[in-house]
């Protein structure tokens, strides 16, 4: 009887062991499987270079998905500033390495005019310093499995050049 006793408590263990491995390797393929399947969605606004005496000129306004999977419901929030504020139309999908042209507009103390959707009317804005010189911009979205992501973004300015550009600064999930 001790003998079984030892030896039930050592299947016990050795089940017990078998189960932690187990669900080791379980959560381990599912995070391999998130990897193949998660979107990663970039923000991209810039200016062209500069000619000395012309103005900056924003040239590039879009998202870029450049994860494994297709990214739904893109969504970015609103880039608010001094008095001004940049909303961005939501993007249905962005294919896996796919790129997407942003629909936004621009409004000063909460009102839009014909030259909201203009590039020269944000750059002005951003010359002035209605931004500050390193805006935090969040974008969310959906992956395939239904789990919602988020990448954290800075809208740079440099005055001295008078260039625009955004730069990657985290991936969140959750």
């Amino acid at each position: 009887t001790a003998v079984a006793a030892a030896g039930g408590f050592l299947a016990f263990v050795i089940l017990v062991f078998y189960t932690m491995e187990t669900r080791l390797l379980r959560k381990a393929s599912e995070e391999q499987l998130e990897g193949s399947i998660k979107p990663v969605v970039l923000l991209e606004i810039s200016s062209e270079d500069r000619k000395l005496g012309c103005p900056m000129n924003l040239t590039t306004f879009h998202l870029k998905n450049i994860g494994a999977g297709p990214a739904f419901n893109v969504r970015v929030a609103p880039i608010i500033g001094d008095g001004v504020q940049i909303d961005i139309g939501e993007i249905p999908l962005v294919e896996s390495k796919g790129t997407e042209k942003l629909d936004w507009s621009v409004a000063q103390d909460g009102k839009r005019n014909g030259m909201s959707t203009r590039p020269a009317l944000l750059a002005h804005f951003i010359g002035e310093g209605k931004f500050p010189a390193k805006t935090s911009i969040t974008v969310e979205c959906m992956g395939v499995s239904g789990k919602r992501y988020r990448t954290c973004h800075a809208l740079r300015y440099d005055p001295r050049e008078k260039r625009v550009w955004t730069d990657f600064v985290r991936l969140e999930s959750g």
